[in-house]
C-alpha cells in the first residue's frame, strides 16, 4: 500500500466512525485563537491502558494528517497548554502527540493524539 492509498482509506474509514472536531491553539493576548474543523476519531482508554500518566477520562483522537495540513493549522503540536481540541463542546488539552506511528513511506497519514481534561 502507497502513501495516496493508505490516505483515501483512513478518510473512509473515519469518514464512517469518526466526528468533526476542532482543534484550537490559544494564541498570545489580544490576537483570537486559531481554530481548524477536522475529521478525527475519538474514543476512550480500556482500563489496562490507563498507563504512563493516561488516566480515566483522557481521548485517544486519530486526526487526519490531510485534513490539518488543507486547514493551516500550525504544526508541530505543541504540549504546553495551548493546543486544544474541542469534541463534543468539550475542551481537552492537547498531551501527547504521535506523528510517527501512521506513516507509510515517510508520509504521515494521521496523528496519534492524547487529549486530556
Amino acid at each position: 500500500m502507497n502513501a495516496a492509498q493508505a490516505r483515501r482509506d483512513y478518510r473512509e474509514m473515519i469518514a464512517n466512525v469518526g466526528e468533526t472536531i476542532t482543534l484550537r491553539r490559544v494564541n498570545a493576548a489580544p490576537a483570537a485563537p486559531t481554530d481548524a474543523r477536522v475529521l478525527a476519531r475519538v474514543v476512550g482508554y480500556k482500563p489496562e491502558e490507563l498507563v504512563g500518566g493516561i488516566k480515566q477520562g483522557d481521548r485517544h483522537l486519530i486526526v487526519l494528517a490531510e485534513d490539518v495540513e488543507t486547514t493551516g493549522f500550525p504544526v508541530p503540536f505543541l504540549t504546553n497548554g495551548t493546543y486544544k481540541a474541542i469534541v463534543r463542546d468539550k475542551v481537552l488539552n492537547i498531551g501527547i502527540v504521535d506523528d510517527s506511528t501512521r506513516r507509510i513511506g515517510g508520509v504521515l497519514i494521521a496523528y496519534d493524539i492524547t487529549a486530556t481534561g
